[in-house]
């Protein structure tokens, strides 16, 4: 019973993983923030953003979370350095309600 929860809870996050927005080797083109939400903006389209989205070239971070902070300053990181990101959105909207959020990013990968 526990390995079909265990292969039950997979399935359902890969549900997740596979309906959120995703890009490639993108350059980061823009960082900025507000008075909530720090923003990263990309070179191309964000493919499989959910309706959420409404921008679908930018994602949000959340900068009040050590996560954030932590995300922040390495986006930070590839953008100075012109590195390429790859980047999978959460499939939700909850910092701003209109950009996605990340859930996760790597750089030259």
């Amino acid at each position: 019973m526990k390995k079909f929860y265990a292969i039950l809870f997979v399935f359902l996050l890969s549900i997740n993983i596979a309906f959120s927005g995703a890009v490639t080797q993108a350059n980061i083109s823009t960082l900025y923030a507000t008075a909530g939400p720090y923003y990263v903006v990309l070179n191309t389209n964000i493919s499989n953003s959910p309706q959420c989205a409404s921008n679908i070239t930018r994602f949000a971070v959340n900068p009040s979370v050590s996560s954030g902070k932590a995300m922040i300053a390495t986006l930070l990181t590839a953008y100075s350095t012109g590195a390429k990101v790859t980047i999978t959105g959460a499939n939700s909207c909850n910092i701003d309600g209109v950009s996605e959020d990340i859930s996760f990013f790597c750089i030259n990968c």
